[in-house]
């Protein structure tokens, strides 16, 4: 037999031509019972107590309509006590051969989908093979020393990269003269003798003036926008070496 059934197919003629005729007591007790049928997928172990509480009749009521249902052959017990219903049979037949035509399919679908996956592992594990085969003959071992011509190569690079931040120029501080040497220099010699000396005043060209633009013509950075200047008493400007740009760099300059 069919295990419990959540739904069945109900249609309307064939069952109102079996319950045409029956008293309201018969047909009552008749309806339950194939609703409990239907609901275990077979015969069920119901008795006249607990279909009066199932109807809300009294039991002698609930005798006598199972009596007439039996003796009219709309129910049978069978031998092992329990009511089934001939109307019931086509309807679960039904339904087992459903969900054994699903289990199937779903086996069946199943076992498809584990052969893919097989057929594609298989097809991966080639790959791999091969990509590694392929790896390994087309690569070529590197010196014992590597490391260290690594290392060697990473210390010219940061010495490049570190010469490159390095500014242009580097203004001295205060009003246009370097600042003397520290005592602290002097004492530990940090400085040479070639260094003890104060540098050379420097010239101050404030923006606007014809110092500033020839000295940025000079360098080349007139027209630009983001040029570097340092401010002086409020007027802003660059620093240079002299008041004019040497002869042979700027040749207006000069005249």
């Amino acid at each position: 037999m069919s295990g419990r059934l959540p739904w069945f197919r109900c249609f309307p003629a064939p069952l109102l031509g079996e319950i045409a005729g029956m008293e309201a007591d018969e047909g009552y007790v008749y309806i339950v019972l194939m609703l409990r049928i239907y609901e275990t997928g077979g015969p069920v172990p119901e008795t006249s107590r607990t279909l009066a509480r199932r109807t809300g009749l009294r039991e002698q009521r609930v005798v006598a309509a199972l009596e007439a249902l039996i003796a009219a052959n709309k129910l049978e017990r069978l031998s092992d006590g329990r009511l089934d219903s001939a109307f019931t049979h086509e309807e679960i037949a039904w339904q087992d051969e459903r969900r054994d035509g699903q289990s199937k399919a779903g086996k069946a679908s199943a076992a498809k989908r584990g052969k893919i996956h097989s057929e594609q592992r298989e097809l991966d594990q080639i790959e791999i093979a091969q990509r590694n085969q392929q790896n390994a003959s087309t690569s070529v071992e590197r010196p014992f020393n590597h490391k260290e011509e690594d290392t060697e190569k990473e210390k010219e690079e940061e010495k490049e990269s570190t010469t490159a931040r390095r500014p242009a120029e580097r203004p001295p501080l205060g009003g246009g003269r370097a600042l003397p040497n520290s005592r602290s220099e002097r004492r530990t010699g940090r400085r040479t003798s070639a260094l003890n000396a104060t540098p050379a005043p420097t010239f101050f060209a404030e923006e606007g003036t014809p110092q500033y633009e020839a000295w940025l013509k000079a360098e080349g950075l007139l027209g630009k926008s983001n040029i570097f200047t340092k401010e002086r008493r409020g007027v802003r400007g660059r620093y240079y070496a002299s008041e004019w740009p040497p002869q042979h760099v700027f040749q207006e300059a000069a005249e």
